[in-house]
């Protein structure tokens, strides 16, 4: 990232070409994979345990990845095609992290997360994006000069890169 906290280089440089409803698959697998590990196995217990200061707990992981269902991906998409108007304010993204946090334990955060992503699924395939729509050159508050495609492409990206998050903080649990 730049001084100003955009960033320096494109988000996803090498975005392939992506089929929607491909990304929207892979996408859609992304709750039943989080419950896998944290639904009644091993990875449960590791739900509540804090590890280093700059790292997240599962629990918080699966919070942050619910506020992105509610309040990132699919309204920052429809901003850049510009079907909904941009929101004023700060990024929007970290600064609700545990809003949700509080009123659940974490077998019901994993089912509104599911229930989110499911929306969020049949609302990305409802906006039926063209190659053209998802390769329009668009800018974004927080990154700065992106395609949709790249905003797809980046989201799979943060599922992958949270999920290995889990992954491994249940490996540290595990060896203590």
């Amino acid at each position: 990232m730049g001084e100003n906290g955009k960033l320096t280089q494109p988000l996803c440089p090498q975005a392939p070409a992506c089929d929607v409803d491909e990304v929207a698959a892979l996408l859609a697998r992304t709750p039943s994979v989080l419950q896998t590990l944290l639904r009644n196995g091993p990875g449960a217990s590791v739900a509540a345990c804090g590890d280093e200061e700059a790292t997240w707990t599962p629990f918080q992981v699966i919070d942050h990845l619910l506020h992105g269902e509610r309040e990132d991906w699919i309204p920052r998409m429809r901003v850049l095609l510009g079907r909904r108007p941009a929101p004023r304010g700060p990024a929007r993204l970290l600064e609700q992290l545990g809003a949700s946090r509080r009123a659940h334990d974490l077998p019901e955060l994993l089912a509104e997360f599911s229930r989110a992503r499911a929306q969020s699924v049949e609302r990305l395939r409802a906006l039926e994006l063209s190659p053209a729509d998802l390769d329009r050159p668009c800018h974004d508050e927080d990154f700065g000069p992106v395609t949709p495609r790249e905003l797809l492409m980046a989201w799979l990206v943060h599922d992958v890169g949270h999920v290995e998050q889990i992954v491994d903080a249940m490996g540290r649990r595990s060896a203590d």
